[in-house]
């Protein structure tokens, strides 16, 4: 096996390596080289589909300097479906959403063109190709990342990129395309080697939720006891008690209660928000007032903090808070 390749390497040294044509296609492929790897290791799935677009463009002309049409077109049709796809996710990251059938429409225009594009190339025009199997393993790829830009996350895409890589490589393989077998194997290495990271990432997050983590932010009242702000543990924020204490200064605010109500849970969502959540994942407070009869303005201010879906809640009335504070909150969040 090695002698077989190393007798075609030989091969396109001595009948390609001469020609203009190559050297320009081998330019276009390394610049694809450069973005696709790129955007594998990105997470955000617009700059993500970006990249893939501008790589599959460099990939499309790299194909048509070494005279292999089938490809020129489907990766010609793989560029246009990811720039149509990312104005569709830029549109509804502004909050601008395009109709969710137009996604369907294009996804559905997409698949019958690569597919009619196959047939017309492979079984009616019959262009050179390493074997019209590879062809149809390469449509059907290109399909799952067509599916892959409508549904919601990146892993179908990167799962059919892998396998449109692998196939593409007997492809490139037979046209001479050296450099574009080489982006083959490196952009499927660059998939692996996101999905380790991940894994490592994964695997080290797990290892910090059975840690207990100690929240501290200068943008709440420091603890006036032997207690922290919050502690982390197993994805679960646990928020002290919070009175109504500037936090600039030290001291009690004054005002009515529904102020002091306000100041309390601005205190919990600056405790929250440095613990890397937000006050839409707390899932549970308990309120303590000295006097039930300020249940009603306590309510009112802090509905505010909750226009969405509020957390559970218990409330009573004590006896005494410290400091003298007429308030006291606590809660509970999730990461």
């Amino acid at each position: 096996m090695v002698d077989v390749f190393v007798s075609a390497f030989r091969d396109i040294v001595d009948y390609r390596i001469h020609e203009t044509t190559w050297w320009i296609s081998q330019v276009f492929a390394f610049m694809s080289l450069i973005v696709m790897f790129w955007s594998f290791q990105i997470k955000d799935k617009l700059k993500m589909m970006l990249l893939l677009g501008l790589g599959t463009t460099f990939l499309a002309i790299s194909a048509a300097f070494l005279g292999n049409w089938t490809l020129t077109v489907l990766f010609a049709l793989a560029s246009i479906r990811n720039y149509v796809f990312c104005y569709f996710e830029w549109r509804a990251l502004v909050d601008r959403p395009v109709a969710r059938w137009l996604w369907y429409f294009f996804a559905g225009v997409f698949i019958v063109a690569t597919v009619a594009s196959t047939v017309l190339l492979v079984h009616v025009i019959r262009v050179d190709t390493a074997g019209t199997w590879v062809e149809w393993l390469i449509c059907m790829t290109l399909i799952g990342l067509i599916v892959g830009n409508v549904i919601s996350g990146t892993d179908l895409m990167r799962i059919s990129f892998v396998a449109n890589r692998s196939f593409n490589i007997i492809n490139h393989w037979y046209f001479a395309n050296v450099i574009a077998v080489i982006i083959a194997c490196l952009t499927i290495s660059s998939n692996i080697i996101f999905y380790i990271r991940m894994f490592f990432a994964w695997k080290k997050e797990r290892k910090a939720m059975k840690t207990r983590v100690v929240v501290a932010t200068d943008k709440a009242p420091g603890a006036i006891g032997p207690y922290s702000q919050a502690t982390v543990y197993n994805g679960v924020i646990y928020v002290s008690g919070q009175l109504p204490i500037d936090p600039a200064t030290g001291e009690l605010i004054a005002g009515d209660i529904g102020q002091q109500t306000h100041m309390v849970m601005s205190n919990i969502a600056a405790i929250v928000e440095a613990a890397g959540s937000n006050m839409e994942n707390l899932l549970k407070c308990t309120i303590l007032l000295t006097d039930m009869g300020d249940f009603a303005q306590v309510n009112e201010a802090y509905a505010k903090f909750f226009p969405g879906t509020p957390p559970a809640r218990i409330c009573y009335q004590v006896c005494a808070l410290p400091k003298g504070a007429c308030v006291e909150i606590d809660a509970v969040c999730a990461m």
